[in-house]
């Protein structure tokens, strides 16, 4: 799981939310926006009760998320929010990896 200090706080989240680039593919969509000022990435996973109905079921889909993003390496300054849709619930970790990173790699290049 990542560290708290690389989640994107609420106040981020209401400034940045709906900017940036976004792309989506099967499982994620996904938006990446520049902010000014910051030393690191920050990252925010939304889960809606569209994709999983049970609490458990959506923080387990977050979780895995966030512990995925520890090996992904974004640009310093940048917030990435993450969007799963249903396609990605029961699909092996290693599958998910390879999905964001070739997200990220298209929003950043």
């Amino acid at each position: 799981m990542l560290p708290r200090s690389r989640r994107v706080s609420k106040e981020y989240f209401k400034t940045y939310e709906g900017s940036g680039k976004s792309v989506s593919d099967v499982y994620f969509s996904l938006r990446i926006s520049p902010i000014l000022g910051i030393s690191q990435s920050k990252v925010s996973v939304i889960v809606s009760k569209k994709v999983a109905k049970s609490a458990v079921l959506r923080n387990t889909i977050r979780r895995r998320i966030y512990s995925l993003f520890e090996t992904i390496n974004l640009k310093t300054g940048t917030v990435c929010f993450v969007y799963p849709k249903k396609e990605a619930i029961g699909v092996k970790s290693t599958e998910l990896l390879v999905s964001l990173k070739t997200l990220v790699s298209r929003v950043t290049s």
